[in-house]
């Protein structure tokens, strides 16, 4: 009876080992450390699922969740195209946003999806620094055989404003199409290097990833926004709604002042872990 119960020990260990390993080897494959301060591997909260990201050459690729959820990132001839994927077991949910430099300080950005398919296009027109100054909604448009044809006005508009060295966005203000400001966000940085700032991005994308965000700061989408120093507050004032908000996030850091775990106070109180 002895020997039994020893082999039954000796079998259940055997199992949990290659229920470790594997384990480890689904990790290995999801995350693919950079081993580079600013160059993210992987952002895992506490809860909610965790995001890994690949690279080329410092340029972003991907990002994507366990459930196969993704977003590329595609670059042809200095172009960028952003697909987002839905979970593999979900059939509709896919999303296409393309941007088509105009001239040095025009871009249009092209947005589309499942399963209505209109598109929404948007001027982005760009400061001195080729930062997002203003970005406007020039309408909703259904593809037709004569090309894209307008189903509904918008013309709601935003207006950006940077620190003094014209980097981080530090105010964004929209208005609805009678010229009304209706929400305003200020946004708050510490002094320590970005937790994405070895990222090769457009000037223009951080900016603009706040925008298309802004109506949920979680500790994911804000990264983008952390590609010089790193955000520390959010405040949102809805104007026509006399409320505001505020979101707080706290952050540890390594030594060569990068952080690597963040605490948010947006929706859920959540930790975040920061892998290089």
């Amino acid at each position: 009876m002895k020997n039994v119960i020893l082999k039954s020990l000796a079998f259940t260990c055997v199992i949990i080992m290659c229920t470790s390993m594997s384990s480890c080897s689904d990790d290995e494959k999801f995350i693919n450390p950079t081993k580079t301060n600013g160059l993210p591997s992987a952002f895992i909260p506490s809860e909610g699922e965790a995001v890994s990201l690949s690279y080329g050459n410092g340029q972003l690729f991907q990002t994507r969740k366990k459930d196969g959820s993704s977003t590329d990132f595609i670059y042809d001839k200095g172009a960028l195209k952003i697909s987002t994927n839905p979970p593999s077991n979900v059939a509709d949910g896919h999303g296409w946003r393309t941007f088509e430099q105009k001239n040095d300080s025009i871009i249009l950005a092209s947005s589309t999806g499942e399963p209505l398919f209109l598109t929404l296009l948007e001027e982005i027109k760009l400061n001195k620094w080729k930062q997002p100054a203003r970005i406007t909604k020039l309408g909703l448009f259904k593809q037709t055989d004569k090309g894209l044809v307008k189903e509904r006005d918008i013309n709601d508009y935003t207006l950006f404003t940077y620190d003094t060295a014209g980097k981080n966005l530090i105010k964004m203000e929209q208005f609805d199409g009678s010229n009304k400001l209706y929400c305003t966000t200020i946004l708050e940085y510490d002094n320590a290097n970005g937790t994405t700032s070895a990222i090769h991005l457009s000037s223009w994308l951080p900016a603009y990833w706040g925008y298309i965000n802004n109506s949920v700061f979680n500790s994911i989408n804000i990264q983008f926004l952390n590609h010089y120093n790193n955000i520390t507050a959010i405040t949102v004032n809805n104007v026509q709604e006399h409320t505001s908000s505020t979101y707080q996030y706290q952050y540890t850091y390594n030594k060569e002042n990068y952080p690597i775990k963040m605490t948010s106070s947006a929706g859920t109180p959540q930790k975040t872990d920061i892998q290089y």
